[in-house]
């Protein structure tokens, strides 16, 4: 295989990443798709460029792989406190959020995303900068999400493993108090690694806010020029969908090379240089949906529904076309959707717990019950309906209640590592910190290879902390 690859080669691949991914190639952008190209090729034996492509375009691995590829060319070189100054800017408001307010049933006081996670640079980052503004004793009331779109840059996050000649320029102070050295480099501290949970989420088809991946009620997002990537189409898109997830008065944090133009619902925050915004609600972007009468008179739901979507095939048409409007992060479409069905008497548990989770995802935990409730009624072996309904619980502080649900989802579903999960948080809320240690060890003993790394490195993290505690 030759380095030098020839343009009508290139440009299969191209077209490919714009249109799968929405991908804008600057021409910077083409030559490190080039490289990264040739790299993944000699990682996975393949010596002819055709071969490769369709192992991009088809195959048991194609969504994998092209994923990986995409990811491969976004990922730069990042460093630790890069932009620290407007960062450290960030944990301060998270910090007054936390000192200011007032716990409640053990609840999350502070919630931060990281969308795009690279190799962990950035949240773990920002989680060294909080212990500088928290008390120990209240880090507990800050859940950091940090999630990629590709498997493999998340679990390398998740190591938290550097090498050493990447850290030079923290100084000695930050490296000796951060992190500890091994073989292979300079591994994050057990107390920063255990403040943030890596995951996997499509920014461009995934479905978010979700109460499920935890990408709402959110206080902060932070990107780090991420949105130059796609086009302007994609982008809108994708900050649409992050204006669902904010409270009201909830921060985005962009990157140097990112702006909000004239974008209803957001507004500058001063003495950021256009890069902090606060969340505000707007008319086309309520906080909470209208009710059925009202979507109906103001012409948004047709009064009449034709005989094909009541019937089994149309019920799936339902879910499929508010799955869609999820996935390019029209929500209020989504909703006016789900509400048709249920207008039109349609009885499916997958809408009523998809539109359980719209409700969640807006804080209205109420109606999201009574959604879970519905769900369970018409199909009570529904596992997510139970496990969203133990989640809703237990951000409402019913712990005995959550563990009910919990534990109707793990009978119907045995296997499923993240409900247990879910159990051993609540064991460990109730202050059951044996109980809770113990379902921990289940999981890491009795994962293997079946299971989610990304859940077996959540269910170990919570495991050192439970066991030294």
């Amino acid at each position: 295989m030759t380095d030098d690859l020839q343009k009508e080669e290139l440009e299969l691949f191209v077209g490919l990443i714009m249109d799968k991914c929405g991908m804008r190639l600057t021409r910077n952008r083409l030559i490190r798709m080039k490289k990264v190209i040739v790299e993944r090729m000699t990682e996975i034996g393949v010596n002819d460029i055709t071969e490769y492509y369709r192992s991009v375009t088809s195959g048991e691995k194609s969504g994998e792989e092209l994923s990986r590829l995409c990811s491969s060319i976004m990922t730069g070189e990042h460093r630790f406190f890069t932009n620290e100054d407007i960062l450290s800017k960030t944990a301060e408001y998270i910090a007054d959020k936390v000192t200011s307010a007032k716990t409640r049933n053990g609840k999350p006081l502070a919630r931060v995303w990281f969308p795009y996670c690279s190799w962990g640079e950035d949240p773990y980052s920002f989680s060294m900068l909080l212990t500088q503004k928290l008390e120990p004793g209240m880090m507990k009331s800050v859940e950091i999400l940090a999630t990629g779109t590709n498997r493999y840059d998340v679990e390398k996050a998740c190591t938290a493993m550097y090498p050493s000649s990447s850290l030079t320029e923290l100084g000695r102070d930050r490296i000796t108090r951060y992190f500890k050295s091994e073989e292979a480099g300079k591994k994050v501290t057990k107390n920063i690694r255990n403040m943030v949970t890596f995951g996997l989420i499509d920014l461009v088809n995934g479905i978010f806010p979700s109460m499920l991946n935890g990408t709402s009620g959110l206080h902060l997002i932070v990107l780090r020029n991420v949105l130059t990537f796609y086009n302007w189409k994609i982008a809108e898109r994708i900050i649409s969908k992050f204006h669902e997830c904010l409270y009201e008065d909830g921060l985005l944090l962009l990157g140097v090379g990112e702006r909000l133009p004239n974008m209803a619902g957001w507004e500058g925050v001063e003495g950021t240089e256009g890069r902090m915004y606060r969340r505000k609600n707007t008319a086309s972007i309520p906080g909470v949906s209208p009710g059925l009468e009202v979507l109906k008179t103001s012409g948004h739901v047709a009064p009449g529904v034709s005989s094909t979507m009541r019937s089994p095939k149309g019920r799936n048409l339902y879910v499929e076309r508010a799955q869609d409007y999820l996935s390019t992060g029209q929500t209020r479409k989504a909703l006016i959707t789900l509400t048709e069905a249920v207008s039109s008497g349609v009885d499916d548990a997958r809408i009523y717990l998809r539109l359980a989770d719209l409700y969640a995802s807006r804080n209205d935990i109420e109606v999201a019950e009574k959604k879970c409730y519905k769900a369970i009624d018409i199909d009570a072996t529904c596992a997510e309906a139970h496990v969203l309904l133990g989640v809703i619980k237990l951000r409402k502080g019913h712990y005995k209640e959550s563990m009910d649900n919990l534990r109707k989802a793990l009978f119907i579903d045995p296997n499923n590592h993240e409900v247990k999960l879910h159990i051993a948080r609540v064991l460990d809320r109730m202050g059951k910190r044996t109980a809770a240690r113990e379902v921990y060890t289940r999981i890491v003993n009795e994962g293997g290879d079946s299971s989610s790394p990304l859940i077996m490195d959540v269910a170990k993290k919570a495991l050192e902390e439970v066991s030294v505690n």
